[in-house]
């Protein structure tokens, strides 16, 4: 929870006090405003819609005396025409009173017109009037009809857009709503259909006769003028029962019943003296005067009903306005109590800090006896509280910093600018032997001399001066001799800082006596070259250690998959898994074993590179062949992006291949059912023009490959478990994972990514992690495409230019062979051995070097390891394997600095401890003889791993002949002489090299291929003392049974060919 307002506390923390209060009071007065911004229109619209609906009362008043003048202009014009000339001046008089109620509406017009938007109706009804009033003498009934019931439908039309837009049809309260429907909908419309009702029945009573037709509409008319007494008056009683005042109800009760009771006599009188009638009895003036009688009481009902619908509409804006009012002056006072506290309340802070501020400066002026008072009950009171008690704390801690000064260890000096003692505590005086009143006031001179005989007393005091005769800026340590009161010197150690009390200033010394420290000193020296020592039999040990670990592994290894073979010929397969499960685990310890030997020869600063050019195409592919059985294991598919073409690279293959390797095999452990994606990029140049680039450059390569060398790009994508960014911070780390969980999960030893980085800083690139949890991660490689070196020039395509034809080469022992690819290499190496006396021939490639070999037999030849087409060992062994030239011998030239370059002459290939089946029956083939039995040395200390290579190699057919060490293996091959030997390097009695050495100086074994099958890393010295002598490297460990044997095959096979074309 406190989390959530941490962004809050720093801001305030930012702010000061009215920073603070301005800020607060905004965020408090701005929502306020909105707030009340909002009710306060919503109340004005209230009070307009209201205000409108009275507006739309207003009009329709002249438009209610404008229809009943109608309606009787209508029937008075009808009975003149009929022939009534009587009427006429009460006609024209009629017409008076309309013209009048227009007049009255052409102001209303003009007033509300356009609020209320009638303009377009109010034109119609006036040019009906005009219509109507032309000529309406001399017309005749029926023209007359027409126009009167055309203006009456003219009046209706202005009535319903009168409500429409004045709110009147949309009132939402029940009350106002009913009196509404009354004023614009029902009465208007009952008093047009009681006019029409008189009209036929009044025609029908001067005709003392009625048409079936005249009948059905009267009853009909009659119906209707019934049914529309009805509705309204069920509307009003509803606007009765909604009244909330009471006060409608005794005000139109009365008339409303007038209206009803009016109506139905009339309509009584119509149905009994007309419509069921058999003659038509009743005189035109009692019909008259009912029918007028309903007509005065209708309009009577609408004149109060009006009344009252405009009453309760300003009693609703006045309501509006009362709400309106007390809202704003609640607000009002409300602000300004808050204003009025909130003011109050920042001048007491500003009161309080203002109080502390001043107590503190008396503190600081040294006055500590005043206490802060304040009045304050809150929290800023509690603040004084804490205050007044760290006043009392510094009190007491000045008397403890003074008493701690005065039990110190160490003694505190302090003097002036003149360095004139001021003070002297009592361990200086324990150190010195003086006491405080015997220095105080004298030089420091008189304690710590800077004489040169004093400083050269004793070869462990420091030659730098205690103190000089200048300003000190800062802290300082020096070592220098003290001198105690009866003159003896001892070292000690002295450290200086500066204070300044107002103008002055002093210097303090903290004295502290090294004699022992200097004794201390002496041991320690002893015990670093003890380190050292130390250090240097661990390199030993490790060096060690790889033979030791890896010889049982051998016999694991190697024991196991002849087993395993075994139980498979035997049909015993039940043994089989578990005998698979021997074989991995052993793998595995030999992976784990060579990754902590890696890291250990990469701290150590031992670890090389062995450059080379190789196909990215080609070594992608063989990655994605080998990790495909870990990709399937948890259901990923692996999909491989690479630009086409992304041509060759010149670095450390193995390497390359390994940091892939590692990062394929990371993704799949920790993806399930996912996908992962090896993208392979070449990339222009970093030129640190781009954003992403210059940050790579700057923060992730080394200074000497920030320039204009292409790169390529290895980026592994997976969408596994992700990491978080405390993960990622660790996860370089050597022998660290992400966290425990992980390695219970996953396993794993942490080195494999620790190691790949290293690897990759090695080239001159580095590895980049981007990861989010749930969602996986992406690892990205940036490495040189060219490492350490530039790309050697591809040979050409024919014969060299280089070369020179034989015949016109003259041979003998001072002519040298050059073979490299590098034309400037070439063309150094001629003139260094031209001036040096020699014949030089040179060759572009391995093919054309061989050639030349067999044709000018040079006395020497040099030869570069890294070339296109054929390297460097391939020329070299097919050089040992012709008798004609394998005398010749070869000088290995190359620029990499790497653990396989330091072979010797001779060496094709190495195995190491576990043996492999497979790589060990390969490197044999190449040396298998054609009779059987063929018989091989076997030079072995271990008895376990001499007895499984033995069994191993009589199944392959072959005649084994053991020694357990180079004294008994000498006497074997006296006793033998073998086709091949498989030799140990490290053994009792007579090692590897012994054995060598002996054996090549007798004429009859100076030819026998000898295999190397060790576990140690061979060092420079180790392989120049190979050189020459022997065939193959087998390094322990890493071939299988049928590689093994192979190797022995092909090495027999080289070693017969070579003594047949000797005896030849």
């Amino acid at each position: 929870m406190k989390m959530l307002f941490n962004p809050a506390i720093a801001l305030m923390n930012r702010l000061k006090y009215p920073q603070k209060f301005v800020l607060i009071s905004l965020l408090f007065a701005l929502p306020l405003a909105l707030v009340m911004t909002l009710l306060i229109r919503e109340i004005n619209t209230r009070i307009e819609f209201a205000q409108k609906e009275i507006y739309g009362n207003v009009y329709l008043r002249p438009l209610r005396g404008l229809l009943e003048h109608t309606l009787e202009n209508k029937m008075l014009a009808d009975t003149y025409l009929h022939g009534d000339a009587s009427l006429k001046a009460q006609l024209l008089s009629n017409q008076a009173k309309i013209d009048q109620d227009f007049a009255n509406l052409v102001a209303t017009q003009q007033e509300l017109g356009p609020t209320l938007q009638t303009a377009e109706q109010f034109n119609k009804l006036q040019e009906s009037w005009q219509n109507l009033r032309a000529d309406l003498l001399s017309r005749n009934v029926a023209a007359s009809e027409e126009l009167h019931n055309q203006f009456i439908g003219e009046i209706r039309a202005l009535f319903s857009r009168v409500g429409d837009t004045s709110n009147l049809i949309l009132d939402p309260y029940l009350e106002t709503h009913y009196l509404m429907d009354a004023v614009l909908l029902k009465l208007p419309e009952g008093q047009d259909l009681l006019a029409q009702t008189r009209f036929l029945g009044e025609r029908a009573v001067l005709e003392k006769q009625l048409s079936l037709e005249e009948k059905v509409r009267i009853i009909v008319l009659g119906g209707l003028v019934r049914s529309n007494s009805r509705a309204t008056q069920s509307g009003l009683d509803v606007a009765f029962e909604n009244n909330a005042t009471e006060n409608l109800k005794p005000v139109l009760q009365k008339p409303l019943q007038a209206s009803v009771t009016a109506t139905e006599m009339f309509l009584q009188t119509l149905d009994q003296e007309i419509i069921h009638a058999e003659t038509i009895t009743v005189a035109p003036v009692t019909y008259r005067t009912s029918a007028a009688s309903a007509l005065r009481a209708g309009f009577r009902l609408w004149d109060q009903t009006i009344v009252e619908l405009d009453g309760l509409l300003q009693a609703r804006i006045d309501s509006f306005v009362r709400q309106k009012n007390l809202v704003s002056v609640v607000t009002l006072l409300v602000l300004l109590a808050v204003a009025y506290l909130w003011g109050g309340f920042y001048l007491a802070v500003m009161r309080t800090v203002s109080s502390l501020d001043e107590a503190s400066q008396r503190m600081v002026s040294g006055d500590m006896n005043e206490r802060v008072i304040l009045d304050n009950r809150d929290e800023l009171g509690q603040v004084a509280i804490s205050f007044n008690q760290i006043a009392t704390a510094l009190v007491l801690a000045s008397a403890q910093r003074q008493a701690v000064l005065d039990n110190a260890a160490d003694g505190i000096i302090t003097t002036n600018e003149q360095y004139t003692i001021e003070s002297f505590n009592p361990a200086a005086e324990r150190i010195f032997g003086y006491r405080a009143a015997e220095v105080i006031g004298q030089n420091i001179e008189l304690l710590i001399p800077e004489t040169a005989q004093i400083q050269a007393a004793d070869p462990l005091f420091s030659d730098r001066r205690p103190h000089e005769h200048v300003r000190v800026t800062g802290g300082q340590e020096v070592e220098g001799v003290g001198r105690r009161k009866d003159g003896a010197l001892f070292p000690l150690e002295l450290s200086i800082s500066h204070m300044h009390l107002g103008e002055q200033q002093y210097f303090i010394g903290i004295v502290r006596d090294i004699t022992e420290r200097k004794r201390a000193a002496e041991e320690l020296a002893l015990a670093r070259d003890q380190a050292l020592e130390a250090s240097r039999a661990k390199s030993v040990f490790l060096a060690n250690m790889s033979h030791e670990l890896r010889t049982p592994l051998n016999a694991i290894i190697g024991y196991s998959e002849m087993l395993q073979e075994e139980a498979e010929d035997l049909g015993q397969d039940e043994f089989v898994p578990d005998l698979q499960k021997i074989n991995s685990a052993g793998k595995h310890l030999l992976s784990l074993i060579s990754d902590i030997l890696d890291l250990s020869k990469i701290e150590a600063g031992r670890m090389d590179l062995y450059l080379e050019n190789f196909d990215l195409a080609t070594m992608i592919n063989d990655v994605v062949t080998t990790i495909q059985p870990l990709i399937q294991k948890n259901k990923n598919t692996l999909v491989v992006e690479s630009s086409e073409p992304l041509g060759s690279m010149y670095a450390d293959l193995t390497k390359v291949r390994q940091i892939i390797f590692n990062l394929l095999s990371n993704a799949s452990k920790f993806t399930e059912r996912g996908q992962i994606t090896l993208t392979v990029e070449r990339m222009k140049p970093l030129t640190g023009t781009g954003e992403e680039d210059h940050d790579f450059i700057l923060h992730h390569l080394p200074p000497a490959v920030q320039g204009g060398s292409s790169f390529i790009l290895f980026k592994v994508s997976d969408t596994g478990i992700g990491m978080t960014p405390e993960q990622i911070d660790k996860l370089f780390q050597e022998f660290s994972q992400a966290d425990a969980s992980t390695t219970r999960k996953y396993g794993g030893t942490g080195l494999g990514l620790a190691i790949s980085r290293h690897f990759c800083q090695m080239m001159g690139g580095d590895i980049l992690v981007e990861s989010k949890v749930g969602h996986g991660s992406t690892f990205t490689i940036r490495l040189p495409a060219q490492v350490a070196k530039t790309e050697p020039t591809a040979s050409p395509v024919g014969p060299p230019t280089a070369l020179t034809p034989a015949s016109s080469v003259s041979t003998g022992k001072d002519l040298v062979l050059v073979i490299d690819d590098d034309p400037a290499v070439r063309d150094l190496m001629e003139r260094f051995l031209q001036k040096e006396g020699f014949q030089v021939e040179t060759a572009a490639s391995g093919e054309a070097g061989l050639r030349l070999a067999k044709e000018l037999h040079p006395a020497a030849i040099t030869l570069d390891v890294m070339m296109p087409g054929l390297d460097g060992w391939a020329v070299l062994t097919a050089l040992k394997a012709d008798p004609a030239v394998a005398d010749i011998p070869v000088v290995m030239l190359t620029m990499m600095n790497d653990k396989n370059l330091g072979y010797a002459l001779g060496a094709s290939d190495y195995l190491t401890k576990p043996i492999e089946r497979d790589r060990l029956a390969a490197v044999l083939s190449k040396y298998r003889c054609d009779v059987p039995e063929c018989s091989v040395l076997l030079v072995e200390d271990d008895e376990v791993t001499r007895e499984m290579m033995r069994r191993m190699l009589e199944k392959a057919g072959w005649s084994v002949a053991e020694a357990e060490n180079g004294r008994v293996a000498l006497e074997r091959v006296a006793e033998c002489r073998p086709e091949l030997i498989l030799l140990d390097l490290m053994m009792p009695e007579m090692d590897g090299f012994q054995f060598i050495a002996e054996l090549r100086q007798r004429p009859e074994t100076h030819n026998t291929p000898i295999v190397i099958i060790t576990a140690m890393d061979l060092t420079e010295a180790d392989r120049q003392r190979l050189n020459g002598s022997v065939i193959q490297i087998l390094q322990k460990g890493a071939y299988g049974r049928e590689e093994l044997l192979e190797q022995v095959r092909n090495l027999v096979a080289a070693s017969l060919q070579v003594t047949k074309r000797e005896a030849g």
